[in-house]
């Protein structure tokens, strides 16, 4: 029999190292791995989970700040927004509006804007005539915006799935 060292990486952190006995000539059965990996994961979350409610409920007594910040940054139009700054970097308001969509310039204004004081997205006025803004997404951002496109990700690969359920 041979010993096999598998290191597994799962969001960009290291698992421990799952040991695999085979005999010579033979392969490994990927459903055991996967099992194996999404055990793990799933337990790492777990403690995740536990460590944050944990620590907010001792500071706090609830999730004071970070609600109100998933609330913020999680609606809809902010998505939007990031995913056209996150890929145009600098982009006017007009530009912003209209690659968006049907969004009115009033609910624009006033997601930039909180988009802004939470660092997401720097505002940059020109002093000229007529008015020149322009949005560019801040280093903050881009890493928010590297976290929202697993969450994206995971959408578009689960897409067919999530609308059986719906439709149920």
């Amino acid at each position: 029999m041979v010993y096999k060292s598998v290191l597994v990486t799962f969001s960009d952190r290291k698992i421990t190292a799952i040991k695999i006995t085979l005999q010579e000539g033979t392969k490994p059965k990927p459903s055991y791995q996967m099992e194996t990996i999404t055990a793990i994961a799933a337990q790492e979350n777990q403690k995740k989970i536990s460590v944050f409610f944990e620590s907010q409920q001792k500071t706090c007594g609830s999730l004071c700040p970070v609600k109100d910040i998933l609330h913020a940054v999680s609606d809809k139009w902010s998505i939007l927004i990031m995913v056209q700054l996150g890929y145009h970097k600098t982009m006017r308001f007009n530009t912003l509006k209209k690659s968006i969509g049907s969004v009115s310039q009033k609910m624009l204004t006033v997601k930039v804007r909180q988009l802004e004081s939470f660092g997401l997205v720097n505002r940059q006025i020109f002093p000229e005539i007529p008015p020149k803004v322009e949005y560019t997404i801040t280093p903050l951002g881009e890493e928010f915006l590297s976290h929202l496109m697993q969450l994206l990700d995971w959408t578009c690969s689960n897409i067919e799935q999530i609308k059986r359920a719906k439709n149920n």
